[in-house]
């Protein structure tokens, strides 16, 4: 598992294969059921924990957990992130609006690869 600090783990149910994903965002779809948040406005729920298929359970790192997130691109600590279409998180940058921000960097990222951080889930927050 990613968790870095168990704080608060929700349990719910996969709404499509996530079984090559973990540490993406997460977000409601019907019900308890959860999919990947691919869009920045999709409200998110928190950070998939496990590698769950459609139908099993999903274990989402809640607000106020910290967890290692799956990102591309350069992130200064304490930093908002925010969501791309690939369900990773990446900094937001001035300017930005219309999007939610759901986690804050805990250490710098320097990578320009994809790869893992870790943040502390406090969102989500409307910009």
């Amino acid at each position: 598992m990613a968790y870095e600090a168990l704080l608060r783990i929700g349990n719910f149910t996969a709404g499509d294969d996530m079984s090559v994903t973990g540490q993406y965002r997460i977000c409601t779809f019907s019900g308890l059921n959860v999919i990947i948040a691919l869009t920045a406005t999709q409200v998110p729920l928190g950070i998939l924990q496990n590698t769950p298929s459609a139908t099993q359970n999903a274990e989402i790192a809640l607000i106020g957990s910290i967890s290692k997130l799956k990102m591309t691109g350069a992130v200064t600590t304490g930093n908002g992130m925010i969501g791309c279409t690939s369900g990773y998180g990446v900094e937001l940058t001035s300017g930005t609006s219309g999007q939610y921000v759901f986690a804050r960097m805990l250490d710098n990222w320097s990578s320009a690869a994809s790869g893992m951080a870790t943040v502390l889930v406090v969102g989500p927050s409307y910009i």
